[in-house]
Parts: C-alpha cells; sequence; structure tokens
C-alpha cells in the first residue's frame, strides 16, 4: 500500500503453519477425520460425517487480524442441508457502508455473548456514531485501530489483536469437546483507560464451551462474570427464518 511493497523477504501473507508440499497426496474426504483444530486461526470445525445429510458446525476463537476481521471470537455456526444457527449480515452492500460498520463487522451480528455497559463512551466510523451493542472490542480497522503493516508490527501490538484462545480441545468417536477463552475480545489491560477502541472494563471473565454428540446434538455452555453485575447479557443467536417460542423451548427450523 503506497510506499510499503513487499522487499523479497517477508511474505505477503500472514503464515499459518507449514507451507503445503508442491506434491502432496490427495485423499478422499472420508480419509479425513470429522474433527479438526486449526491452532493458528483458532478456529474448530466439526462434523457428524461425509455424507450430503451431515450436521456441521464451525467454532472461533482466536485472534483478530485486523483487515477484515469481525468481531466474532466465540462465534458457532451449525449447518444441516441449509444454514441453521449462521453468521448473519451481508458483505453484498460493500465496505463502509451503514450496514458494514454498524451491523455485519459487530458482535451484534454473531452467535456470541454481549455484556452491555450503559455509560460506555461510543465510537465513530465513516462518519457515523456506531451505538453501543454491548459486543467486543473494536479490534477491526474500520474503527479506529492502525494497520500492522508487519508480523513483528503485529506482535509487538497483539494486545490489542488478543481476542480469545482456544484453550481445550478432545475429539473422540462418540463426541468432541472444545472450550474457548473469549475474555481478551472484551477487556484488556487497556479497556476503561480512555483508549477508545478497547472499551470499557465489561468483562471479568467469559469462557464458551462446546459438546458436539454426533449426528445431531450441540450443548453449549457459557461461564460469564461481568465487572459490574448489572451489566445487561445478551445470548445471541441468529436463524434464517424466525423462531418460534413454545413454553421454555425455542424452535428454529430452515426451509425445506
Amino acid at each position: 500500500q503506497g510506499a510499503r511493497k513487499p522487499n523479497g523477504y517477508s511474505p505477503s501473507e500472514r503464515p499459518w503453519g507449514e507451507p503445503m508440499p508442491r506434491k502432496a497426496s490427495i485423499k478422499s474426504p472420508e480419509s479425513l477425520p470429522t474433527a479438526r483444530y486449526f491452532d493458528g486461526l483458532g478456529v474448530v470445525v466439526m462434523r457428524s460425517d461425509w455424507t450430503e445429510d451431515a450436521t456441521y458446525i464451525g467454532f472461533k476463537c482466536g485472534p483478530s487480524f485486523w483487515s477484515h476481521s469481525h468481531l466474532d471470537s466465540g462465534h458457532f455456526s451449525i449447518y444441516k442441508r441449509g444454514g441453521l444457527a449462521i453468521d448473519s449480515g451481508s458483505y453484498r452492500s460493500g465496505t463502509s457502508c451503514e450496514h458494514y460498520d454498524q451491523y455485519y463487522l459487530l458482535s451484534l451480528a454473531h452467535n456470541v455473548v454481549t455484556v452491555t455497559d450503559p455509560n460506555e463512551a461510543t465510537i465513530s466510523t465513516h462518519g457515523r456514531e456506531v451505538f453501543n451493542d454491548g459486543g467486543q472490542r473494536w479490534t477491526a480497522g474500520q474503527y479506529g485501530t492502525s494497520v500492522p503493516y508487519s508480523v513483528p508490527d503485529w506482535q509487538k501490538r497483539s494486545e490489542e489483536f488478543d481476542t480469545g484462545r482456544i484453550v481445550a480441545f478432545q475429539t473422540e468417536k462418540d463426541f468432541t469437546y472444545v472450550c474457548g477463552d473469549t475474555t481478551k475480545a472484551y477487556t484488556n489491560s487497556m479497556s476503561g483507560t480512555g483508549h477508545k477502541q478497547s472499551r470499557s472494563k465489561r468483562v471479568r471473565k467469559l469462557m464458551r464451551s462446546l459438546l458436539f454428540l454426533p449426528p445431531n446434538h450441540l450443548v453449549v455452555f457459557d461461564q460469564v462474570e461481568s465487572f459490574d453485575k448489572s451489566f445487561k447479557k445478551r445470548w445471541l443467536m441468529h436463524t434464517v427464518n424466525e423462531p418460534r417460542v413454545e413454553k421454555d423451548l425455542i424452535i428454529a427450523e430452515r426451509a425445506r
């Protein structure tokens, strides 16, 4: 960008791990595991099998890499012949539009927990004030964080971009378990100090555990501890069709 050009020695992309061999062997899907933890990104994918009827689950709990990152550490999605629990919003409307800044990138558009401090100062981007959604720290570039132009620069500022990590992962024949610590997505050492992007001190602890019991059951368990018990907590899950409520049961169905 501008005068900053690759010098021939730095990678043009962030390295996620060992490069793929030039003559890598080709495997059939059925030979691959049905659960995998991608530690560079903090992403876990799980599926019941490799058929068209499989239940497929994705979970994200890892660092922010600035540009195009969403405020979604701890988000999970569920797919079974169509979207059930979805990542909502659309990029189709374009970068820097109101939908992009005020919804699509925010925690509000994802299946996460929000913790709202009603007295928290808001932030502005592209001439528009971003309302207080109770979501995660503003690490995406649209909200005023400056660009890390190199890996050493990103590492030097890791406190800004540390938004969680997978702390447990176990997969067996009958289950897959994963636990993510998303605390730093909400609160870091700069929270409450006047650094607007780091927001106020709202969350002391936020852990999310997922237990997948194939083929069709997922248990989600959250541990949330706020600095002020009066802060409003909300548990978000987005669906394509409007759910219906039957006593203590919430039912969301995909189109058939």
